[in-house]
């Protein structure tokens, strides 16, 4: 059977909490108490403490350098920060869902930047700050992201759910400075952390070349860039493959086959119990996908969407929503293959 992972579970009716996100000013760099420059493999001796220079200009971005939290990142772009309790953010790329492969930028959404390439290279570093308690999102760009378009927004707030004004979606334009040679930053105040079993409350937060409005996702202009959240607070996730009574969402185990030159995902129901179409939503990068299931869906129906956008890594996602749409439960991913 298929692993489902529980991403977010969001109850409408849960009180709102958080702090409204805004733009702060680039903060300073840092170095060591001694002043000593701490890249490696690097004679650059004005190298900001959360860069690690890795060949000539290409850098990594250290996020354990400026947290106030041991933090560590996975290849599948999962980052966990230590502590109590322990927190996970997992990043997406964004991609207009009717850009045509053949022009799509080459977007590298990754702790590495490398100002080297004509690769668009992004990435958000989620900071926490002990002492307030709070997080900070941390934008990095090369100058060929930077340069390539004239704006830069912020997008923070719950997408795809009812409306909450404390945490409704707002736009906030990106302050890019020179962090260092060929790679900028810029940075936007998060809030608290969500509480455990509360990740109603959280926010996410997208980078994009577009200024937000309500049908922002909708629209067909470009939308090129990175988002970040946080999936899990608190203990290690259980195994969503055995039945849990506070689990309203079903277990269900599907298959799903691309079709690469036609840009179609077919999703077979497998294994499981029927549910109701108009209980699950089909997304894709930042939006939901054309084709949605309706009615009763049974063991063997099939549901081909098209992802006209798909490139190597995104992902598809099947959401249980629940019939109140009070629920946000990833019954199921499938990731591009190359």
């Amino acid at each position: 059977m298929v692993r489902r992972r529980q991403i977010l579970l969001a109850t409408l009716a849960a009180g709102a909490a958080g702090t409204a996100g805004c733009v702060s000013d680039d903060p300073s760099d840092e170095r060591n108490e001694n002043g000593d420059d701490q890249s490696t493999g690097s004679n650059d001796a004005d190298l900001p403490s959360d860069l690690e220079s890795t060949a000539d200009g290409v850098y990594r971005v250290d996020i354990g350098a400026v947290s106030d939290r041991a933090a560590s990142i996975e290849d599948s772009m999962q980052i966990s920060y230590d502590g109590d309790p322990e927190v996970v953010w997992v990043y997406d790329r964004i991609l207009e869902s009717n850009r045509s492969a053949e022009s799509t930028p080459e977007l590298a959404v990754d702790p590495v930047i490398d100002t080297t390439d004509d690769v668009e290279n992004l990435f958000l570093a989620p900071i926490y700050d002990a002492d307030a308690e709070n997080w900070t999102i941390h934008a990095y760009a090369d100058d060929t992201y930077y340069e390539a378009r004239d704006t830069h927004q912020f997008w923070i707030g719950r997408f795809f759910t009812g409306p909450n004004e404390d945490q409704a979606v707002r736009g906030h334009d990106v302050a890019f400075t020179e962090h260092h040679d060929g790679v900028y930053r810029a940075t936007l105040e998060y809030g608290e952390t969500p509480p455990e079993n509360g990740l109603d409350r959280s926010k996410r937060v997208m980078l994009t070349n577009r200024e937000w409005d309500e049908t922002a996702l909708e629209a067909a202009e470009s939308i090129l860039g990175a988002a970040v959240a946080p999936t899990r607070v608190g203990p290690t996730e259980p195994d969503y493959n055995e039945a849990d009574e506070d689990d309203p969402a079903p277990v269900v185990d599907f298959s799903f086959e691309y079709d690469p030159d036609a840009k179609t995902i077919t999703i077979v129901h497998e294994n499981g119990p029927a549910f109701r179409g108009d209980h699950v939503q089909v997304e894709f990068e930042a939006g939901l996908t054309e084709a949605q299931f309706s009615g009763e869906v049974t063991p063997g129906d099939r549901l081909t969407v098209a992802v006209p956008s798909a490139d190597p890594s995104e992902y598809l996602g099947i959401a249980w929503r629940g019939p109140e749409q009070e629920h946000y439960i990833i019954l199921d991913r499938y990731e591009i293959p190359e």
